[in-house]
Parts: C-alpha cells; sequence; structure tokens
C-alpha cells in the first residue's frame, strides 16, 4: 500500500478541522470560555496558531524558550509574543518563584543540568553520587531535598519559561470532538498518511454525540474521577472502598448513558481488586449492585466458597442466595460467558446440595442442566511434512481433504450410520482456510447501513472503525427498523442470488473502508471464485441463522468459527460443510464449543477434525 505524504502544516489544517467541526456543531452547548477560546484562537496569525499547536500537543505546560525549534516556522518569537498579548501563553521570567510543582520544573531540564544545579546549592550532594541515578531517580531525590524550599528552585532557571494556558478549554473540545480522551491527534496522521479509510458517514446535530451540556459535564467529571483512581496493585482497601462509594455516587446521579456504563466498568474492577484483597464479605454485597458481568459470577464464586466453609445452621441461607443468583443468570444472561459458567458450574453445586442434603435446592438447579448437543467429530491420520511443518496443520488438511482421503468418526458419534463409523470420503470440492474472516465479512457487508447508521452519539468525528455503542446491548434495539428492512431478502429462499449480488457489490463499492468485521485481505482475485461459490451454496438461511448468533453477542461470538470451509464441486446449495481442525495437543476453547453446539441446534453442517501424526514405520 502506498504511503502518502504529509503536507508541511498537516497538523495545523488537522487542528482546524477540529476547531470548526465542534463549533458547528456544538456551538449551543459550550461555555463562554470555550467560545472565547475558539473565536481568539481563529484570529491569530498562522504562525502563532502553529506554535500554539505544537506546544499543546506537547506533555506538560511549561516550557523553555530557547528549547524551541520548528523549522516551519521562523520567526517563533514574534509568534509567541502575539500568543502571550492574546493570553494564550504566560511568561515566568527567571529570578521569581515558581507557583507550578517542583517535579514540572524540573522535568524542563536534562539530567546533566540537573547534577550541575544540584552540586551549586552546596548541600553536601556528590557527583558521582548523582551520576549513577537513573534521570526520574535524580529528579525525585532533587523534589524531596527542595520540598521545604520551593524557592530556591528559582536558581536553576536561567533563561525564559513560558506557560501555556488555554489546557482545560482544549480538553473540553478534545472530548466532544473525539468522545473520549484517550484518542489524539494520530488518528488524524494515519487518515492522512492513506493508511486507513473511513466511511462516510453522517454527523449532524441530530446525530451528533452529546445533545446537552449536562452530559458533557458529566462526561467530564468522569475523567476527572477516573484520573483519580488509585492503581489498583497499590491501593489498599480502604482506598478502594472510598473509590468505590465515590463512583456509586456519581453513577447513581447520572443521567448518561455511556458514564453509567463506564462506572459499572470500573466498579467491577475495583470490587474484584477488594475480593483479591480478602475483603470478600463486602465485596460479595457491592456486586449486588452492578448489574453487569462478571459481578454475578463473582457473587457465585463467593457465595460458593461461603457455602463449602460455612456452619450447619448457616448453610442455607447462604445456599438460597446462590440459587437465585444461578437462576437468574440462566434465564437472563448479561453475557454469553454468564452461560457458559453456568453451564459448567451447575453440575457442582447439585452434586454438592445432594451432599448437605439440601435436595430441593438440588432438584431446582438439576432442571436447569440441559443436555449438551453432541457435534460430529472425526479422526483424521496425516503425514507431517513440509506443508504442515511450513504453513501449519490447516494447510496439510486441505491438502488432504482435496485428494479424497478418508477421515473416521469417533467413537460414541450416534449420529451417522455404521458406514459413516467405518470412514467416509469427501466427494470433489475445494477447502478454505477462511476462519472468522469469510462469515463475519459477509455479516459486516450485508449489515453495512446497521453498522454505519446516523444513530445518536455513535459517531463523534470522521474516522471511526466502528460506532461507539457497537457493543453495547442495545446497539441492535436503536437500529431496528434498518434490520429489519435487510433481513426482508431472508424471507424467500429464492433470494438467495439477490443477497449474493449485494454482498459482491457493496465489497467492490467499498473496497478498503474501514468495518469492524471486514478482513479486505481475502477479497483478492484468487479468492474470488471460492467467495462467490460460498455465497451461493451456503443456504440463505443458514447465512440468517450464522447472523443470527452473531447479534446475541458480537463482542465474543466474532471469534470462534471453524478453520475450514468446504464446499462441494457440485455447487449445490447445502453442499459444504464447516471443519474446525485440532492438531495435536490442541482442544476446543469455550467460544468455539458455543459456535459447534449452535450448528447442532440449528443443523448446520459442522464437524471437529482431530489430526494425528502418522507414525513412522
Amino acid at each position: 500500500m502506498a504511503i502518502n505524504e504529509l503536507p508541511t502544516f498537516y497538523y495545523h489544517d488537522n487542528f482546524l478541522h477540529l476547531i470548526h467541526h465542534v463549533h458547528k456543531l456544538y456551538v449551543d452547548i459550550l461555555d463562554e470560555a470555550e467560545l472565547e477560546f475558539i473565536e481568539q484562537f481563529l484570529i491569530l496569525s498562522p504562525a502563532a496558531q502553529q506554535i500554539y499547536i505544537r506546544l499543546l500537543c506537547r506533555k506538560g505546560d511549561l516550557f523553555r524558550f530557547r528549547k524551541l525549534s520548528y523549522s516551519e516556522i521562523p520567526d517563533i518569537a514574534t509568534a509567541l509574543g502575539e500568543l502571550a498579548k492574546q493570553r494564550f501563553i504566560g511568561w515566568l521570567y527567571s529570578g521569581r518563584e515558581y507557583e507550578h510543582e517542583t517535579h514540572e520544573v524540573l522535568s524542563l531540564f536534562t539530567k546533566p543540568e540537573l547534577i550541575q544545579w544540584a552540586l551549586s546549592l552546596d548541600d553536601g550532594f556528590q557527583k558521582a553520587q548523582l551520576t549513577k541515578l537513573q534521570r526520574d531517580e535524580l529528579s525525585a531525590l532533587l523534589e524531596q531535598h527542595v520540598e521545604q524550599s520551593p524557592e530556591r528552585l528559582s536558581s536553576l532557571i536561567h533563561d525564559d519559561v513560558l506557560c501555556l494556558f488555554g489546557e482545560l478549554e482544549f480538553t473540553t473540545i478534545k472530548l466532544l470532538y473525539f468522545g473520549n480522551l484517550h484518542q489524539d491527534f494520530t488518528d488524524f496522521v494515519l487518515r492522512d498518511l492513506g493508511i486507513y479509510r473511513f466511511e462516510n458517514y453522517v454527523i449532524d446535530t441530530e446525530s451528533r454525540g452529546f445533545q446537552s451540556r449536562q452530559q458533557l459535564d458529566e462526561q467530564l467529571s468522569y475523567y476527572q474521577f477516573s484520573d483519580g483512581l488509585p492503581l489498583l496493585k497499590e491501593a489498599s482497601a480502604e482506598q478502594l472502598l472510598e473509590s468505590i462509594h465515590t463512583l456509586l455516587a456519581l453513577r447513581d446521579n447520572s443521567k448518561d448513558e455511556r458514564v453509567i456504563r463506564r462506572l459499572n466498568r470500573n466498579g467491577c474492577e475495583l470490587i474484584r481488586q477488594l475480593e483479591r484483597l480478602g475483603e470478600t464479605t463486602q465485596a460479595l454485597a457491592l456486586y449486588r449492585r452492578f448489574p453487569l458481568h462478571p459481578a454475578r459470577e463473582r457473587r457465585c464464586r463467593i457465595l460458593w466458597q461461603q457455602l463449602r466453609k460455612s456452619q450447619e445452621n448457616k448453610v442455607f441461607p447462604v445456599a438460597s442466595e446462590l440459587v437465585d443468583v444461578i437462576t437468574a443468570m440462566h434465564s437472563s444472561p448479561y453475557h454469553v460467558l454468564e452461560k457458559q459458567f453456568v453451564t459448567g458450574f451447575l453440575p457442582q453445586v447439585v452434586r454438592r446440595f445432594q451432599q448437605l442434603l439440601l435436595n430441593d435446592l438440588a432438584s431446582q438447579c438439576g432442571r436447569l442442566i440441559l443436555p449438551l448437543n453432541q457435534w460430529q467429530e472425526s479422526d483424521l491420520t496425516i503425514n507431517k511434512g513440509e506443508v504442515w511443518q511450513q504453513h501449519g496443520v490447516e494447510a496439510a488438511v486441505i491438502v488432504e481433504l482435496q485428494q479424497g482421503h478418508s477421515h473416521h468418526q469417533l467413537p460414541g458419534d450416534q449420529q451417522h450410520n455404521q458406514k459413516h463409523q467405518q470412514g467416509c470420503q469427501y466427494q470433489a470440492g475445494i477447502a478454505c482456510h477462511f476462519e472468522n474472516a469469510l462469515i463475519l465479512s459477509v455479516f459486516g457487508l450485508f449489515y453495512w447501513p446497521v453498522v454505519f447508521a446516523p444513530i445518536s452519539g455513535a459517531f463523534y468525528h470522521d474516522f471511526h472503525h466502528a460506532p461507539v455503542d457497537l457493543y453495547e446491548t442495545d446497539f441492535l434495539k436503536k437500529r431496528w427498523e434498518i434490520y429489519q428492512q435487510l433481513n426482508a431478502v431472508f424471507d424467500h429462499d429464492e433470494n438467495q442470488a439477490q443477497f449474493k449480488t449485494q454482498v459482491l457489490e457493496r465489497a467492490a463499492h467499498k473496497l478498503g473502508v474501514s468495518n469492524p468485521f471486514i478482513y479486505w485481505g481475502i477479497f483478492t482475485e484468487e479468492n474470488q471464485t471460492v467467495i462467490e461459490q460460498a455465497l451461493e451454496q451456503i443456504p440463505l438461511k443458514h447465512w440468517r441463522l450464522l447472523f443470527d448468533y452473531l447479534w446475541m453477542d458480537i463482542k465474543n461470538h466474532r471469534n470462534g468459527l471453524p478453520d475450514l470451509l468446504w464446499l462441494a464441486d457440485s455447487r449445490k446449495c447445502g453442499d459444504y460443510e464447516l471443519i474446525e481442525v485440532k492438531g495435536p495437543g490442541d482442544s476446543l476453547q469455550k467460544n468455539q464449543k458455543g459456535w459447534l453446539e449452535y450448528f447442532v441446534q440449528q443443523s448446520i453442517p459442522a464437524r471437529v477434525l482431530y489430526i494425528h501424526e502418522l507414525a513412522d514405520d
């Protein structure tokens, strides 16, 4: 892929785009200071704007004048003078006492400069001692040393220092543009270089990310709170509890969905750390206040441990709550991982209840245990030759299948007749290693209008790979009408050709445009015939079923699809199979088992093929 050359003032152009975008969309919710910042910035000369942007994108708000050098801005002094006149910077002159934190001032100087200054203080420092220290260690030592006499810092400064103003206003403007405070101008650069191409979705006053000043202020408050959170591994139980209670107050008073979701996620992380510190009783009580995964799973695990340790007279209350949580997870799971956890957890719970003679509870949980659907499994023994060693076991299996080699049913598979148990051969066809790429890509192409629908809060700027709420539980509900219109194609089997045309035309039209589901690398000339054949041969109703499972939990179901797609040369609709390849020592993952169980439920042809290395004679 060819990389574009950035123009000299690319950063200036991008910053102006950001400012104009925010002013146009949010002029009604910007406050007086923010509006003044934008208006005053726009009347600055280009050079003054450029040096200000350069400084704004650097770390910290203090800068040494003589250290500033930007070849594209020849007269920096004049530009800074203009910025000072308009109050975008202020000058801090040598000899004055500094109001900034000591570490901020020290960060302006190199290690040799700090050593020279420390020796000039005549406080008993030895040069050899200071030289051995790392830069950060030296700064920390000096910061501690001058803590009681901060005015001594003035002797360190021998040239003019400037302080940048407007960072608070720009933080708000950046949040309005990006919808978060962790993105920066890197995304502009990646777009300008041509590394990414983005969909031309609509962002207007109806679909903009923020609809009110209150919503903006709540998100600013959230970032202020999150910045002050203690480092989990270093926090005490008391610090964690204080942060959790502050978080709960913010969440319970918030009306912004995104803030509430973020605080809920932060809360679960803090409680989990509290649990690790042994405060399980408090953790259990707090988990009850967080309606998201993994709060209920953690409650189950804590209750399970309490159940094993409880005295006889306290067993029933713990067991009763455990059953209530399990039942709720089973009937209305927050997450696919909850369902998987309950499936594996129920048998041991039933056994424990039976041992404790809690027969009613054991029966109640026993009724929730569903028989597992057994998917097809087969063995294939092949030689570990050059293809396997250089290109992987999947490539070796493809060669074997296309040569018509047999695979054998594993013992216990009741779904096949005696002929299949003895061994069978694939008819003439082609096997391709697509794993998640093909089905996800077709999904992304077909539902493109859903993914990039102009929904309020979905897009904040021009280079989103995906809508902000893609993985939220109400994503599809907000786009239901578009979703239903697209799904009309699945109402009749004779629409297979229409579906194929729709997907291929969109692939050609959108080629290379960023989409969270599409692997553009598979759309090669070499794969064109195979992709077309797959769109013909996988029945329309199966595409719908595959898509339905993805929509159940996009984040987790997007992985775990079988490695290979086999298509018969007959090109008959339905004459295909999805094959999960497991080499020696490899086992099925949870998400793979989820897909395989679903395939059995929906009669989608799939199997697990266990590969064994051919033993030497």
